[in-house]
């Protein structure tokens, strides 16, 4: 092994090695936001999930977007501006239901692409993305609490 191709091989190992790093550091969690949170819980029903986020008295956040359970979605601000609610749809596909399995066989698993999703979250966590000066910034809610529909 000649001296140029270890310092070539070097070279690339160093970049790669940097790459890695900046790509693998991760989103930063703001917790001045979380200030802001009075409680926050989920529903579900046969329609899907609804996440609600209920803002401290006096307090404002320009929230955008939830993550929760492999998937986001937009954040709506209620007409009173307490509380931001995001709904998660179940899918809906038409299923082939026959006595004959070959029949059944053309039906699809629904599945979700947890790779593109870009958080590690328990059951019981979600992030809120929120803008400020036009820049994201995250913050993570854990231990939401699961409320009865109609309750």
């Amino acid at each position: 092994m000649n001296v140029l191709s270890f310092v070539k091989r070097w070279r690339i190992s160093l970049v790669l090695v940097m790459f890695v790093g900046v790509a693998c550091h991760g989103i930063k969690f703001d917790t001045e936001s979380l200030k802001s949170v009075e409680k926050a819980y989920f529903e579900t029903a046969i329609a899907g999930t609804t996440v609600t986020i209920f803002l401290k008295e006096g307090k404002t956040l320009l929230a955008d977007s939830i993550y929760f359970r492999g998937r986001g979605t937009k954040l709506e601000l209620s007409d009173t501006g307490d509380r931001y609610t995001g709904f998660f749809e179940n899918f809906s596909q038409d299923l082939i239901m026959s006595d004959d399995v070959g029949k059944e066989y053309k039906n699809q698993v629904v599945s979700f692409d947890k790779d593109a999703f870009p958080f590690k979250l328990g059951e019981d966590e979600c992030v809120i993305k929120c803008l400020k000066d036009q820049k994201p910034y995250y913050f993570k809610v854990q231990n939401l609490k699961k409320q009865n529909f109609l309750e």
